[in-house]
């Protein structure tokens, strides 16, 4: 019972990492595409 909870908290943490990854590189993209825009 225990380990299954603990695999659970696991995959959950895993999970939000790799949706905080995915925001992080969507900012970047956005942020290049504005600099792109930014230069005359």
């Amino acid at each position: 019972q225990e380990c299954e909870h603990t695999r659970g908290q696991l995959a959950a943490i895993q999970r939000s990492e790799a949706t905080i990854k995915a925001d992080l590189a969507d900012a970047q993209r956005k942020v290049k595409i504005n600099k792109l825009h930014d230069v005359p």
